[in-house]
């Protein structure tokens, strides 16, 4: 029997025994040098509904539900647009016809352009998904699309056609915009809803039962409340006591020294505090949490070095300095490198540093320095007319950066000889001894290849899924 399985008919039986409340367990005397946190709120009533559904699969699919990337946008009425059997081909003749008159795409270019972005648009809004009604045609937001920046991959022309939502019918989870695809083995899918989570004084752990919110923790059955700042709390899978998210940081030790879990509930760090983890030496060979200087609130970024060099790690509105791992950087702002700078994209100006593609101003690129001594190894330098570093250098989509130069990329139906050959949005879909550029993989259709001979092999991502290695297939 899988484990979860099991746990949840534990926790089952568990509350069958408990009755209409959570017990009321004598406290048991704290352990030496500490208090003790797992001992159940015998103030707390614990109602005991029924279970909302037994097969309802919180654990994988409802604690990360899918992002509506659709539902940040405000758009005005809609104006003249294709119908939505004839919106890929016209959206793809007015925005190839919009990159000719922005001196994105060539005139010579733009039958080609039209038939990429064609394949494109036809790979993102299947046929299949509308006519099986998992996507929904969206006039306003294909009419922002035409009439913005004529963008492929802009918020409004991502959105001209949006998933299913509740009710709405889904093959997989990802058809729904949100909640998840309640579908059984040859049952047509339904978009569900995922419950609210339980509050304090509520039943948990059966099967079929919703978490517990963010102030509460599933103890013996029932949603007991989480420690608050300066409360007594405790790590661990042994009787754990965990901190309220929405005041606290964690549960924190007196002492690194200090291995019995116990501890008390911290405080998000303030703007200026000092925060991550302690660089001491004697913290290196410790577990994060052991020497963890605290988490900053929210809208704060723990930079790697405070703004005048004086604390090793503060909380900052913005990242001042990047990690070994390119992390500590402010909303928006990129890494320049190990250990370097962070720096808003498109910002850098001639001469300065950089480390990647988009960090350079408009018509710089970050070019490798042949000489560069003691100096930085890549700077931003003016670009000729199609010069690039990088694909995504080039002005249009199905372009490719081939020996410093802007060229027509492998598109779809030429051939290919290796996974990264074929344009963005594309993949090489067999192995090095015959690819051929297609779109992404969907499900139940093939994705991993073997290289031939016991050569190199390589998976492509897959569309709606992710690709098993072991049948070699989009599941």
């Amino acid at each position: 029997m899988p484990r979860r399985n099991a746990l949840l008919l534990f926790a089952l039986a568990t509350v069958l025994g408990l009755g209409a409340a959570c017990p009321h367990t004598a406290p048991q005397p704290p352990p030496e040098g500490g208090v003790d946190a797992g001992v159940p709120d015998a103030s707390v009533a614990c109602a005991l509904p029924g279970p909302e559904d037994a097969g309802a699969p919180w654990a994988s699919r409802c604690e990360s539900p899918p992002v509506d990337v659709c539902a940040s946008l405000v758009l005005p009425a809609a104006g003249p647009v294709p119908s939505a059997d004839r919106w890929c081909e016209e959206s793809a003749q007015r925005l190839c016809a919009a990159g000719v008159d922005a001196g994105e795409v060539e005139p010579g270019d733009e039958s080609r352009c039209v038939e990429t972005e064609l394949q494109r648009c036809e790979a993102r809004f299947p046929s299949s998904r509308r006519e099986a009604g998992s996507l929904t045609y969206w006039p306003e937001a294909a009419s922002a699309c035409l009439t913005g920046e004529a963008n492929p991959s802009s918020p409004a022309c991502r959105c001209a056609f949006v998933g299913s939502s509740v009710g709405g019918s889904c093959d997989i989870d990802a058809h729904c915009r949100t909640g998840y695809c309640l579908k059984g083995a040859s049952d047509a899918g339904v978009c569900v809803a995922c419950p609210d989570k339980r509050p304090v004084g509520s039943a948990c752990g059966r099967p079929g039962d919703a978490p517990c919110d963010g102030h509460g923790y599933c103890l013996q059955g029932c949603c007991a409340p989480r420690a608050n700042v300066g409360e007594a709390c405790r790590n661990g899978l042994i009787e754990p006591k965990p901190c309220d998210t929405e005041t606290s940081s964690g549960c924190r030790q007196a002492s690194i020294e200090d291995m019995s879990g116990f501890g008390t509930c911290k405080a998000y760090r303030q703007l200026g505090e000092t925060c991550g983890r302690d660089p001491a030496p004697r913290c290196r060979p410790l577990p994060p949490p052991l020497c963890e200087l605290g988490t900053c609130e929210a809208g704060l970024t723990c930079t790697v070095v405070s703004l005048d060099a004086s604390a090793p790690r503060q909380c900052e509105p913005r990242g001042i300095r990047c990690d070994a791992d390119r992390q500590g950087c402010g909303p928006g702002q990129r890494c320049t490198g190990p250990s370097g700078r962070c720096v808003t994209p498109g910002s850098l100006m001639e001469g300065e540093e950089c480390h990647g593609p988009d960090l350079c101003a408009k018509g710089l690129l970050c070019r490798q320095q042949a000489d560069a001594g003691t100096g930085p190894s890549q700077v931003c330098v003016a670009a000729g007319p199609r010069e690039c570093s990088y694909d995504v250098d080039c002005p249009f989509w199905d372009q490719q950066c081939r020996n410093g130069f802007c060229a027509p990329g492998t598109v779809l139906g030429e051939a290919c000889d290796n996974a990264s050959a074929c344009v963005q949005g594309l993949v090489c879909a067999n192995g090095a001894d015959g690819g051929i550029c297609a779109p992404r993989p969907r499900l139940g259709e093939r994705c991993y290849y073997a290289g031939p001979d016991g050569g190199p092999s390589w998976w492509n991502s897959c569309m709606e899924s992710s690709c098993d290695l072991t049948t070699g297939v989009c599941q």
